[in-house]
């Protein structure tokens, strides 16, 4: 499977270590965190051909996974690991990274989407199920092919700190549940790894460093499962 790193925000160029999996960048063109419809041509230009594993950044690009997802052609699934649920309401047409599964969802061939990791769930489609990950062998994962986004903002604050609302998952406990979904012999079409530490030109603390430090470590953990 490719990989490839979004140059978004700027924290995926500090990862070295990640970097050495020799993956290939893609520019972010635009510096606002809101996408009128008018800029989606050019974004859809720029997503790579799956099947890859794409870092995206902050979670405030999740809304790159709905790129992602345009790309097929064909009916699929979306496992979606997270500690929200992504369907905020909102007044504009603008995609964010609150809305973005309100628009993914009207996708086509999207079958349906399976959320592990939301404490609260609010605007839930027909077609979105809520899961404890302890469900999972009771779901037939290889009867459509399937995508993976995850967002590490579904960990808990001590196994990394993201500066916004996260969940209580331990490392393990993601690391363990992905193994188990791979090893289900699906048809893996496409993945994607969101919630990387904030990261400022500003900022040289040793504290944000370590996050940094901490946040490639679980990236290359997550990446050498794929």
């Amino acid at each position: 499977m490719r990989v490839y790193f979004w140059d978004t925000d700027g924290s995926l160029k500090e990862q070295k270590g990640l970097l050495a999996l020799e993956g290939k960048f893609i520019p972010y063109p635009f510096t606002k965190l809101l996408l009128a419809q008018e800029n989606f041509p050019l974004l859809e230009k720029l997503i790579p051909l799956p099947p890859s594993l794409a870092f995206l950044g902050s979670g405030d690009y999740h809304f790159l996974t709905y790129f992602h997802l345009r790309k097929f052609r064909f009916p699929f699934r979306l496992l979606l690991i997270e500690h929200h649920t992504d369907t905020q309401e909102s007044e504009t047409s603008l995609l964010s990274c609150g809305n973005w599964m309100n628009w993914a969802l009207k996708l086509p061939h999207l079958k349906d989407v399976l959320v592990f990791g939301p404490e609260e769930v609010c605007h839930l489609d027909a077609r979105m199920k809520i899961l404890v990950p302890s469900s999972l062998n009771k779901i037939e994962l290889r009867e459509l092919p399937l995508y993976i986004s995850i967002d590490k903002d579904v960990l808990a604050p001590e196994e990394l700190k993201l500066g916004w609302e996260q969940g209580t998952w331990k490392l393990s406990e993601l690391l363990d549940f992905l193994s188990l979904i791979l090893s289900q012999s699906v048809n893996l079409i496409g993945a994607d790894v969101c919630g990387e530490p904030a990261s400022s030109p500003c900022d040289f603390s040793l504290k944000n460093q370590a996050q940094i430090k901490r946040s490639e470590a679980i990236n290359l953990k997550i990446a050498r499962l794929f």
